[in-house]
């Protein structure tokens, strides 16, 4: 028989291992644990842990319910039932079990985290009231605590609220330099914001801190697929501008302009792609040539060639302009249109969210609404 002591020894063996991120060791330990000692609780929680920080849900939805079996009132168990359930896609079962474990603490701070993390997934306003409310409960419970200011920022960002929701995160930078989640939520931030340079960084460094964490390794691909968008969008106004530019500065010096506005451009992609991290470099140059990417550079390409031909007929006078310019400019709305519609499509529904659910969480007077972060220095 296993004495209490070894058991204990155990238990703290596998929270250093958790610690350092050596879940799979962990989860062996643990498994002798629960053998000897069923009706350890906090063997259970741990190993429940384990499973949801390598995203097996269903064993880490196992490992909580036989917590739960053996200590019906601990709400680490109900979160930990919670967050699994959230996993496997249950949001009803997910929800119950948050509300169990606020109703179990409701002076626990964590309980109140899993529940806004839980109702950040329905799209109902009231369900992102509640959400902000519950992350106000964090914040006055936890005013330390990293995790509360980074499930408000969340909250924040989720009803479009960027600058709110990035004073957050930078104030649970500020409690832990470290903080992955945080760093993330930041970077995400800035991709609403249009900062693709610094979100790329930002999400590089946390990638290169957590090479085997997949959700992180997913915002690499997002964010150089905004910066490949965002060159196209960039390729397509110059197109414009070398047209436009090109011939209203006259036959004699509308050429010349218009070539040196390409080179312009070219360069400042050039220099904006150097100051992305390695990695999305590496994607960019992937993914560059996917098929919808390939084609998309291809029809600006050949736009640039026919604008640069046109602004150059220009210089033979006005009925060589007309001649040159009239099919461009068809191509070039025809091109805008299908190029920008969705954008302005996906910009409207953003403002409309922001209206939709901004009001309503904060009520009218935001400033009052929203507490201000807290730092470490406070």
């Amino acid at each position: 028989m296993t004495a209490p002591t070894d058991i204990t020894a155990q238990l703290r063996r596998a929270e250093s291992l958790i610690g350092v991120g050596r879940f799979d060791t962990a989860i062996t330990t643990l498994g002798h644990v629960v053998v000897v000692a069923p009706e350890n609780a906090k063997a259970w929680c741990l190993l429940a842990q384990c499973f949801g920080a390598l995203d097996r849900h269903q064993e880490m939805r196992q490992a909580a319910d036989r917590a739960i079996a053996v200590a019906p009132q601990s709400e680490w168990a109900w979160r930990l039932r919670s967050t699994s359930l959230r996993g496997l896609g249950l949001l009803r079962d997910s929800l119950e079990a948050a509300r169990q474990a606020v109703a179990i603490g409701p002076h626990v701070w964590a309980t109140h985290v899993t529940l806004a993390d839980v109702l950040l997934l329905s799209d109902q306003r009231e369900a992102r009231k509640e959400a902000y409310e519950s992350a106000q409960r964090a914040m006055e419970l936890g005013p330390t605590v990293p995790g509360t200011h980074n499930t408000m920022g969340r909250v924040l960002l989720s009803i479009g609220e960027h600058r709110l929701a990035e004073q957050h995160f930078q104030s649970a930078i500020a409690l832990d330099p470290a903080n992955s989640a945080a760093h993330t939520n930041l970077a995400i931030t800035d991709l609403h914001k249009g900062r693709l340079t610094a979100a790329s960084r930002r999400f590089g460094e946390v990638v290169a801190d957590n090479p085997t964490v997949t959700s992180y390794v997913g915002n690499v691909n997002v964010a150089a697929n905004a910066w490949i968008q965002r060159a196209l969008d960039y390729a397509w106004l110059l197109c414009a501008f070398e047209l436009l530019v090109g011939l209203a500065f006259g036959f004699a010096y509308g050429p010349a302009i218009a070539l040196a506005a390409v080179a312009f451009g070219a360069a400042a992609l050039l220099v904006s792609y150097r100051r992305l991290t390695k990695p999305i470099r590496q994607l960019v140059r992937r993914k560059a040539r996917d098929s919808n990417n390939l084609i998309a550079a291809l029809l600006i390409g050949g736009l640039l060639v026919f604008n640069t031909i046109s602004v150059a007929a220009a210089a033979f006078g006005p009925d060589a302009a007309a001649v040159a310019v009239g099919p461009t400019l068809v191509w070039f709305v025809v091109g805008a249109i299908v190029r920008f519609y969705g954008r302005i499509q996906h910009a409207t529904r953003l403002i409309a969210r922001r209206r939709r659910y901004s009001r309503f969480v904060l009520g009218k007077d935001r400033s009052a609404a929203v507490p201000r972060p807290r730092r470490s220095s406070d």
